[in-house]
């Protein structure tokens, strides 16, 4: 081809008008808007049930532990209205919340207090005849997920 024919063939060629390119940008932000947002729904659902899952472990483990404490006990638990206790041995073992801090905290004969659970906003135990109940409420602290945790023990040896 000559360069007549190239430059008649340019001058033909018409261009994209401003027009053309927002009905595209309009039509591609139509597609892309929903998608991100279901992105970022499920980024945050992500999070959010992480928190939950991590209260329920550490929740889980608390209450485990003093179901096992209390199971093993000989015989000398015994309950107020926010602790547990139990002796295993001649060891005192005593569970409390320390709402400063929101830890969950295990007393070894008197001892300073280690936490076996943090997040709690609330302990509680009932004990009513022969049978404890423990209800422990977490609080997430970065969204505020909630989770209710209760167990119930039969005290055998009391």
């Amino acid at each position: 081809m000559n360069t007549k024919n190239i430059n008649k063939q340019l001058k033909n060629t018409k261009g994209l008008t401003l027009i053309e390119l927002v009905a595209a940008i309009a039509i591609f932000a139509i597609i892309i808007v929903p998608l991100t947002m279901m992105t970022v729904r499920g980024i945050s659902a992500y999070y959010h049930e992480q928190e939950k899952i991590e209260l329920m472990e550490s929740g889980q483990f608390a209450l485990f532990k003093i179901s096992k404490q209390i199971r093993l006990s000989d015989g000398a638990a015994d309950a107020g209205s926010d602790y547990v206790t139990a002796s295993i041995g001649g060891t005192e073992y005593k569970y409390e919340l320390d709402s400063s801090t929101e830890e969950l905290k295990e007393f070894i004969d008197g001892s300073e207090g280690n936490a076996i659970a943090d997040n709690i906003t609330d302990f509680s135990t009932f004990l009513l005849d022969d049978l404890l109940t423990i209800d422990l409420k977490l609080t997430g602290p970065k969204y505020g997920e909630i989770v209710n945790l209760k167990t119930s023990i039969y005290l055998r040896n009391q």
